[in-house]
């Protein structure tokens, strides 16, 4: 008896149907540059004026709303998981996007807004099965 063959394609299928059902916006912000006075002393450290009264303006925002599937938040700290895409610990949490949806330059937002709460970005990497290209992107966050 032949051994039966994993219906690939039809998992991508049910998995991109799942994300249409179950999928929630999710929103990468990148703050823009702020600014000093000329002749402002920094903190290389902090990026920051050494002086606390001096305030700075910042440059204009930019948002991008991608959909995405919440998959992970551990609740307690003993609730470290180890799944497939690595350890996930307590604050952190998981969206899986589509591959069509991920564009480089989320991974460097400053924050992903999810639920109305804002989240840092851990790591982030594309991610598939078998041997089909890459058609689902990873973003592990941790709640700031």
């Amino acid at each position: 008896m032949a051994t039966p063959e994993p219906d690939i394609d039809g998992f991508i299928e049910a998995q991109a149907a799942f994300q249409d059902k179950f999928g929630r916006d999710v929103t990468f912000v990148t703050l823009g540059d702020v600014t000093f006075p000329p002749g402002t002393q920094i903190d290389p450290e902090t990026d920051r004026p050494y002086d606390p009264t001096i305030t700075g303006s910042a440059g204009a925002s930019a948002a991008v709303v991608v959909q995405a599937i919440v998959v992970q938040q551990p609740l307690k700290k003993e609730d470290e998981v180890l799944a497939a895409i690595g350890e996930i610990e307590i604050g952190q949490s998981v969206l899986i996007l589509d591959q069509a949806d991920w564009q480089p330059q989320l991974a460097d937002a400053d924050y992903v807004e999810v639920f109305g709460e804002k989240f840092d970005i851990q790591r982030e990497d594309e991610d598939g099965i078998a041997n089909k290209p890459p058609h689902r992107h990873i973003v592990v966050i941790q709640q700031l």
